[in-house]
């Protein structure tokens, strides 16, 4: 009866730890869910911010077209404002970068998302502020995923 009992309680117990594992699997999932929303909103927040610039300010804006579409050097307070823009630029995409290589964010979500960003950094102003100083900014794995992407996807300089 003693051996019987051992073993219903052994069986209730192994049940026991089957459903714990299944429920932490769940709260897990759930949980990885919820960091992949945030990432998304975080990346969104920071893309928007950078965009705000060319929505809300009609001499940057001015200043864009020339620089990025027709290739005109910005010229001092202009350059600081455009170089500043680059920066804030970047930061968005290799926080994106960043979100992808610990598995918050899909690979092809990226690759999607980067189409922009190249188009922007293949234009001939910026192309040559990243290849000058720009990448120094930015960590050695970002540079070397940029400077690929960039020689692998066709262009297109619309920023």
């Amino acid at each position: 009866m003693l051996s019987t009992l051992a073993n219903i309680g052994e069986f209730i117990g192994g049940i026991a730890v089957l459903v714990t594992i299944v429920y932490f699997a769940i709260q897990l999932r759930a949980n990885l869910n919820a960091n992949r929303a945030q990432a998304l909103a975080s990346w969104t927040a920071a893309a928007q911010s950078e965009k705000d610039s060319l929505f809300r300010d009609p001499v940057f804006s001015k200043l864009y077209l020339e620089v990025v579409i027709e290739g005109k050097e910005p010229q001092e307070e202009e350059a600081v404002r455009f170089y500043a823009y680059c920066i804030q630029l970047m930061n968005s995409w290799q926080l994106l970068h960043t979100q992808c290589k610990y598995g918050v964010v899909d690979t092809d979500f990226l690759d999607k998302t980067s189409i922009g960003y190249v188009g922007f950094v293949s234009s001939p102003v910026p192309k040559s502020w990243w290849g000058s100083t720009g990448y120094l900014m930015y960590d050695t794995e970002f540079v070397e995923y940029v400077n690929e992407t960039l020689k692998q996807q066709p262009t297109d300089n619309s920023g």
